[in-house]
């Protein structure tokens, strides 16, 4: 179960749109200019997911 809204990988899309000389995308699915955001996410390990979620199938 997600709590947290999650943000699209707009980013990530656009590194390999542009090493296939493709256009870049905004997450409304128009062409841009702009990269996108790149930030980390802010759980490194599945330890800290459980800690934070649970795990799967354990309530």
């Amino acid at each position: 179960l997600m709590r947290d809204k999650l943000e699209p990988a707009i980013a990530l899309d656009n590194r390999y749109r542009l090493m296939r000389n493709e256009t870049m995308l905004d997450t409304d699915g128009n062409e841009t200019s702009d990269m996108g955001s790149d930030q980390q996410a802010e759980l490194d390990s599945v330890e800290e997911i459980y800690k934070r979620y649970g795990r799967p199938g354990i309530q």
